[in-house]
């Protein structure tokens, strides 16, 4: 090979490596631009856009999500009827009448939800343990209605009178019919005992309406009336009870026994409390009052009527003060999803009432093709509010294209 060939093969090298590095830097250069542009778009995704939707207050998702609103309504007070009878003080045959008054009253009371046995169900004072026996065999074998016991000073040792009448404890609450009721376990002149177990019972269902159930009196009548009642020798103000009941806006009415011959109510601390007088016999037949027991009964507007009565006479007669029951109104909603929200792990329902106050958020879980009916308790009012909210990372988004509904009646 000459001179002159091997100096034009260098320089075709020479080309062809220039060429190369040249072709090598364009790929380099095309991929940082690459890369440069994917940097903006991922830094406009998470930082400009967040920006932007905080201060619109709007979550991209909130595009996809829809609520379906099938139907809405606002359950008031639901109807409830209960008695209230005290003192039955059964001592064998000789008391047995008593007993069959009470059924034949109870069987001629229509509607009745529960019959509450405000305490002294026997003359038991651990001596005649078979008492209870015989009262909880008449109450099964002669009253169809279901019943509640509270425990009474003349019942005997707290542990018989559990174990007869199946109770876990001789204080105990439990709920029916969207209501609340509590069973407390008092003897004579003592404060209830466990203030304590009932603060935290009523904090627990504070959205719910709630009855207390005392056969011990817990408040002296005549010192919000100023007169003193026939038979009420013990009633005195047990302060703490009497504070927390008015703490307890969810407090209705309570409900006292043991005195005999008292019937009547008082507004105390913000809330109705009534003797139930006696079915039994105890005193001396000149001091004896008319044989009864006390009937309560809710209706849907909210109104709470009480009487004692037996089977030919209506005493005290009247409505609960405490007007504040549909306090505790029921939101009902039949919703979905909506057809949108295929794309989105979790869709969460933001209840406000008419003036923009926040009251509930409900997850659903459901897909768009199921329905769900959910009750929204503690709510009184006319209108509402219902929009999506969209979980967005950790952070929490309400749609702003809110529905609102006015809500009626439930039918």
């Amino acid at each position: 090979m000459n001179k002159t060939s091997k100096k034009e093969g260098f320089f075709c090298v020479q080309k062809t490596l220039w060429f190369s590095r040249r072709g090598m830097d364009a790929v380099i250069a095309t991929v940082l631009l690459i890369a440069i542009t994917i940097a903006l778009i991922a830094a406009v995704y998470l930082f400009v856009v967040p920006w932007l939707q905080d201060i619109m207050g709007e979550s991209k998702s909130c595009f996809d999500a829809r609520i379906d609103i099938k139907d809405i309504c606002l359950e008031t007070a639901r109807p409830y009827k209960f008695a209230v009878a005290s003192d039955g003080h059964y001592n064998g045959s000789i008391s047995e009448s008593n007993w069959t008054n009470l059924a034949s009253w109870i069987d001629q009371t229509q509607n009745l939800d529960r019959l509450f046995l405000n305490g002294d169900l026997t003359d038991a004072d651990g001596i005649y343990p078979e008492y209870f026996s015989w009262v909880k065999d008449f109450l099964d074998n002669n009253i169809s209605t279901p019943y509640s016991v509270v425990r009474g000073n003349h019942d005997g040792p707290e542990k018989n009178f559990a174990q007869v009448f199946n109770l876990t404890d001789n204080n105990y609450s439990f709920d029916e019919k969207g209501y609340h009721f509590i069973i407390l376990n008092v003897l004579p002149g003592q404060c209830v005992p466990n203030l304590n177990w009932l603060e935290q019972d009523l904090n627990q269902n504070i959205n719910k309406p709630t009855f207390i159930f005392s056969h011990i009196d817990q408040v002296n009548f005549s010192s919000y009336q100023g007169i003193v009642y026939p038979g009420s020798f013990y009633g005195f103000n047990c302060i703490p009870f009497q504070q927390i009941i008015k703490n307890h806006t969810n407090v209705i009415g309570v409900f006292y026994g043991h005195e005999h011959t008292a019937r009547t109510c008082v507004f105390a601390n913000e809330t109705d409390q009534c003797y139930t007088g006696g079915f039994g016999s105890w005193w001396p037949p000149i001091l004896e009052y008319k044989k009864g027991y006390r009937i309560v009964e809710i209706f849907p507007n909210g109104t709470i009527y009480t009487a004692y009565k037996n089977s030919t006479n209506i005493f005290n007669e009247g409505n609960f003060q405490s007007n504040r029951i549909n306090q505790f109104s029921t939101v009902k909603i039949r919703l979905s999803r909506g057809q949108g929200n295929f794309n989105l792990s979790k869709v969460v329902v933001a209840l406000n009432n008419q003036s923009g106050t926040f009251v509930k958020e409900i997850e659903l879980t459901l897909n768009a093709y199921e329905e769900k009916e959910i009750f929204v308790r503690g709510i009184n009012i006319n209108n509402v509010k219902i929009a999506p909210i969209i979980m967005d990372g950790n952070k929490k988004h309400t749609c702003d294209f809110a529905q609102e509904i006015i809500v009626k009646p439930c039918s």
